[in-house]
């Protein structure tokens, strides 16, 4: 089996902090290509909360 280190895999940025979100960080979490960094989503509600260990950074308007 081969295992790669955090540090090998991609930074992976997830839009929305829903159930959807849970679902993609889930599936990401399994793998050993991607790592989840962080979350964005439109509500500002959400920024500052954490889905399954990871923050909401923001909205659409930091990604520019």
């Amino acid at each position: 089996m081969l295992v790669m280190s955090q540090e090998s895999c991609v930074a992976l940025f997830v839009f929305g902090a829903g159930g959807h979100a849970k679902v993609v960080i889930d599936a990401v979490e399994r793998g050993c290509d991607y790592r989840v960094v962080g979350l964005f989503d439109d509500d500002p509600a959400a920024r500052g909360r954490r889905v399954l260990g990871h923050e909401v950074l923001g909205g659409r308007d930091e990604l520019q």
